[in-house]
């Protein structure tokens, strides 16, 4: 990148790297040091013309959305506050963006793409 004058890499993390889950520490742990790294590389790379951000989904609809149960899958639409998950193309819409010469003011950002998971305390099923 730097032969060619700079471009654009994204990572992918997780809400989990900001915010554990718990019994997921290794997750979490691992998401976290993306972050970490993203933010590191984009301070080293920035002067070169190569710009580093991530993206940090919350649930998006995958194939292994289809084998939640029910139970689990009423209970993460009920909390999301939009009351939907990612869709994968979204993700990937975002990616696009970041990658793009449109978002090249833009360095060592991790954004969330979650619904609106990320700005709640706690989930709406849990009683204060």
């Amino acid at each position: 990148m730097r032969q060619r004058g700079g471009g654009a890499i994204v990572n992918i993390s997780s809400l989990a790297g900001k915010r554990p889950i718990h019994g997921r520490c290794a997750n979490n742990a691992s998401k976290a040091a993306v972050n970490g790294l993203t933010r590191s590389m984009a301070l080293e790379l920035a002067p070169h013309g190569i710009r580093m951000n991530a993206i940090a989904p919350g649930y998006v609809r995958t194939a292994r959305w289809a084998t939640l149960n029910e139970v689990s899958a009423v209970r993460r639409l009920r909390n999301i506050p939009t009351g939907a998950p990612t869709d994968a193309d979204e993700l990937a819409a975002l990616a696009m963006f970041l990658a793009s010469d449109h978002a090249c003011s833009l360095i060592g950002q991790i954004i969330d793409l979650d619904g609106g998971l990320g700005v709640q305390q706690v989930p709406r099923d849990v009683a204060l």
